[in-house]
């Protein structure tokens, strides 16, 4: 009896699928301006490096 009470308080802390599938959205969205940000510092380095290189 004492194991079904403790099955019952799990399921009852369990969050609803709408608060699981907004904190994958918000990882997603994250993930994406990280990424993006990341692409875009090593091309800026990568250029100027370049140039850098072409003008000496």
């Amino acid at each position: 009896m004492v194991k079904l009470d403790n099955i019952t308080d799990s399921l009852s802390k369990k969050p609803s699928s709408d608060a699981v599938d907004k904190k994958i959205s918000d990882a997603k969205l994250s993930q994406i301006i990280w990424t993006t940000t990341s692409v875009l510092a090593i091309v800026s380095i990568a250029s100027g490096i370049i140039i850098k290189t072409l003008h000496v």
